[in-house]
C-alpha cells in the first residue's frame, strides 16, 4: 500500500505536504514501470524428490 502522510484528515484543514505527494507518485509510476518485468502466472513447481505430485496447492490445502 502506498499512502501520504497526513494531517487533520478528518477535518475541512486537512493537510499534506506538496514534496510528500509528488515523491508517492513517483514512487507510482516506478513500480508500475516494472509490472511487465514480474511473471505474474500462478503456478506451483513441485518436486517429485520432496513427495510433491503434480496438482498440489501452493497452499496445500485446495
Amino acid at each position: 500500500a502506498i499512502s501520504i502522510p497526513l494531517r487533520h484528515i478528518h477535518q475541512t484543514i486537512e493537510l499534506a505536504h506538496k514534496g510528500d505527494i509528488h515523491h508517492c507518485i513517483e514512487l507510482l509510476k516506478a513500480a508500475l514501470l516494472q509490472l511487465d518485468k514480474h511473471d505474474w502466472r500462478f503456478e506451483h513447481t513441485w518436486n517429485k524428490e520432496e513427495g510433491g505430485k503434480k496438482g498440489d496447492d501452493v497452499l496445500g490445502f485446495l
